[in-house]
């Protein structure tokens, strides 16, 4: 396997990369083969990986380590999560990390706020097309300096003292990568709510989204941040684009709901009422189905954590755009592996996806052997779904990347 070949030949500096590497590469490996990659195309990228991400994921958490910071991506704190985007003729492999600073959670940075810009520095030597105009831009508008840095991480829990994170789409033999910045430690700081904060530095790009940000101002932001009285609260968690030259890139708003309910889902998806189209209103049928399949029922949370997750969205705006794309976040942390790859198997069969629902559970079996899956709550973190014409259905699973096969030398 080209994990093995490469781990041997280009070896580590330190104990902790080379733990990263028995405990991600051989499942990064399995799904780069899984998802149709070609052999030079896995060299490739698990060289991208083995040079680049490793030295920013920090410690690898075990008995007796106990790093400074944690990540959001895992219950443990781990820094790096694997996600497979399906669509009906080819699936395409993601790579998400929140790279962690030398000072990352200590005083001199609280909220792991330098790492990721330095990372994407460094990617765009390799990758003329990557752009930092929009990463700088917005993190002028929701960093904090230190001082503000510390007092507010002491007012969110450990998983959520971040300041940005990336994702990379493997495609075409590059790594596109999309930033996210978390906009709850600037609201916390100011005392301005996570709504207004976020229209008001998305407003501030003056980018031609065409009606699709007015719209989504008008529809979305009176339901922000406990406006609605006696509903659970909404905010927003995350502003996340594509780095690219920003005539190319897409905007996307994440919001998060404790109340994880048929109706929350509904409203989310066509904005009150607001969207009403027949392609929307498809997807919210397909939706639905998702939803029902994988036997979500009316749950109330009183707050985010790890091991609570919400009811998630984000919407896509781009340029001279129509209005807001909606895409949908089920959290299946918690529920049984094995129910839930027969749920998503069920639901391939319902699209018609007859090779996924033929391959998809053989294959987390495969990819997760030291876990057996009926007693197992944490391989498949998260469900994304959303629909458009013409492409058709775009379902994104997201695994919990430390916990399958652990690699060997020999």
């Amino acid at each position: 396997m080209p994990w093995r070949v490469l781990g041997q030949a280009l070896w580590f500096p330190s104990r902790d990369q080379e733990l990263w590497w028995l405990h991600t590469a051989p499942f990064f490996n399995s799904l780069l083969i899984q998802c149709g990659y070609q052999i030079h195309e896995q060299y490739h990228y698990l060289c991208v990986y083995h040079k680049y991400i490793l030295p920013v994921l920090g410690l690898f958490i075990r008995p007796g380590i106990d790093p400074d910071h944690l990540s959001c991506f895992t219950p443990e704190g781990y820094p790096f999560e694997l996600s497979v985007n399906f669509q009906e003729n080819r699936s395409l492999l993601r790579l998400g990390c929140g790279p962690i600073g030398a000072f990352a959670g200590t005083e001199h940075d609280p909220m792991n706020k330098f790492a990721t810009r330095e990372l994407l520095v460094k990617l765009a030597q390799l990758d003329p097309n990557i752009n930092l105009g929009w990463f700088d831009y917005f993190d002028s508008q929701l960093s904090l300096p230190a001082e503000e840095a510390r007092v507010t991480s002491e007012q969110l829990i450990p998983h959520l003292r971040q300041t940005n994170e990336v994702a990379f789409d493997l495609k075409d033999g590059a790594m596109v990568p999309k930033s996210y910045f978390f906009v709850k430690p600037k609201s916390i700081v100011t005392g301005i709510p996570t709504g207004i904060l976020a229209f008001k530095a998305m407003e501030g790009l003056n980018v031609d989204f065409g009606t699709s940000l007015s719209l989504l101002k008008e529809h979305l932001l009176p339901s922000l941040d406990g406006r609605d009285a006696g509903s659970p609260t909404t905010e927003v968690f995350l502003i996340g684009f594509d780095c690219v030259v920003p005539e190319m890139s897409r905007l996307k708003l994440y919001v998060c709901n404790t109340h994880l309910c048929l109706d929350n889902l509904r409203a989310f998806w066509t904005l009150g009422g607001c969207l009403s189209d027949p392609t929307t209103m498809k997807g919210l049928a397909i939706a639905e189905k998702l939803w029902n399949l994988l036997g979500f029922s009316d749950t109330l949370y009183d707050e985010v954590g790890v091991d609570k997750l919400p009811l998630t969205f984000n919407y896509e705006l781009k340029l001279r755009g129509s209005a807001p794309k909606p895409q949908l976040y089920l959290p299946v942390q918690g529920k049984s592996d094995d129910s839930v790859a027969d749920a998503l198997t069920d639901f391939f069969k319902y699209l018609d996806w007859h090779g996924h629902a033929c391959r998809y559970k053989r294959e987390l079996v495969s990819n997760f052997p030291c876990r057996d899956l009926k007693e197992s709550v944490t391989a498949q973190r998260w469900v994304a779904f959303s629909f458009t014409e013409p492409s058709g259905v775009y379902l994104t699973v997201y695994f919990h990347a430390i916990g399958g096969d652990v690699g060997r030398w020999q």
